[in-house]
């Protein structure tokens, strides 16, 4: 997936990945990357779109959003494109792992310490499951669970042994997905634990709220989701998180009830886009619409700036950037593939115990 970095005042900074996850024309989504260390350079914002792997990454827009908000707050955009203020999370006041682990002093703050995964120390689990518990506010209807987070190289690395399995039918297989519809892929990600589930207990019963989308592996996004808690008759909010073996990192988890206040968000299109080579992309990048800006190789990128809104007084800035687009993942393994075996793929959860097979054949390997 592109990677971003922005102007921080003095260089351009890594700031995070784009659309990750989305490695088939089904699966292109819209993505809101937080840019909190984006700086002003003169009356401009700009900000550098790069491709530094084996991929052929098509991005379809790329525009800024600006939202001003009031002071004493923070806010982030949930995955619909919807804000969300936020004044101060409160962290859980239990959590634990599906094997009854403490492990709150791993996310209760933003530290270098994380929650890495636990699965492997149940031989019978291909998942990690993590259990939340937050005392709820008096007369609260909404509750805003806050992660900082990001996928393991693990997970990339499972992939790579994933499409290895095609040998030399990879290509014929990976045109086949690509025709897929959004509806198919989609389901089987969710079903294989590759996004991160939310599931709240209601009247003692666990249920769906949501899922984040794949963050990437190589830098931290803080994200949101908003969860309804108004038909809880319990002064004790209970969440579940789960997600396929070793897939995701975790190091932080929040719950925030401030009540939405209003605030001036803005769009701002790009002035202009040039790739590496001079070329002036900005059409591609402007609209939502069947024409892409293309980096087919690795050293690819472009600048893009884009006019900095007025500042309003007695209010906080956050800035988002949104871009929608998918990217294919270059492979060429060898071999013949074992059509049976890549068969039993189709099951809810076959991926996060082929990750835990490989993991602990790596193990084994190793002596350990």
């Amino acid at each position: 997936c592109p990677f971003v970095y922005v102007y921080n005042g003095e260089t351009f900074e890594f700031t995070g990945e784009i659309f990750s996850g989305a490695i088939y024309p089904g699966l292109e989504r819209h993505d809101w990357l937080p840019l909190p260390n984006l700086k002003p350079l003169g009356n401009e914002y700009q900000l550098k779109l790069a491709n530094q792997v084996k991929e052929i990454q098509h991005t379809n827009l790329a525009e800024l959003l600006v939202i001003d908000h009031p002071l004493g707050t923070s806010l982030l955009v949930d995955k619909y494109g919807k804000y969300q203020i936020l004044k101060k999370p409160s962290p859980p006041k239990l959590a634990r792992t599906q094997q009854d682990k403490d492990i709150l002093p791993l996310i209760a703050s933003r530290d270098s310490l994380k929650y890495l995964g636990d699965a492997f120390a149940d031989p019978q689990q291909s998942k990690d499951t993590m259990y939340l518990s937050f005392d709820r506010p008096v007369n609260t209807s909404t509750a805003k669970l806050v992660l900082r987070a990001k996928n393991s190289f693990w997970l990339d690395y499972t992939f790579g042994q994933f499409f290895e399995q095609f040998g030399d039918k990879y290509k014929v297989w990976y045109e086949k997905q690509k025709k897929l519809s959004p509806e198919q892929q989609g389901t089987w990600s969710l079903e294989q634990g590759i996004p991160l589930s939310v599931s709240m207990k209601v009247n003692g019963k666990w249920q769906f709220v949501d899922y984040f989308n794949v963050i990437g592996p190589v830098a931290e996004k803080d994200v949101v989701m908003p969860i309804d808690i108004s038909k809880l008759d319990s002064d004790t909010i209970e969440l579940k998180l789960d997600f396929g073996f070793l897939f995701w990192e975790i190091d932080y988890a929040g719950l925030d009830f401030a009540p939405q206040e209003y605030a001036f968000q803005q769009v701002v299109p790009l002035i202009s886009a040039r790739d590496q080579d001079g070329r002036d992309v900005t059409s591609e990048l402007t609209r939502d619409d069947k024409n892409y800006f293309t980096m087919e190789r690795v050293g690819n990128e472009a600048l893009l700036r884009y006019a900095m809104p007025a500042v309003r007084e007695n209010y906080a800035r956050s800035v988002f950037l949104h871009s929608k687009g998918h990217y294919e993942v270059i492979r060429d393994p060898k071999g013949n593939p074992d059509l049976a075996y890549l068969k039993s793929f189709r099951e809810p959860g076959r991926f996060g115990e082929f990750s835990k097979e490989i993991y602990l054949e790596m193990l084994k390997k190793n002596g350990k």
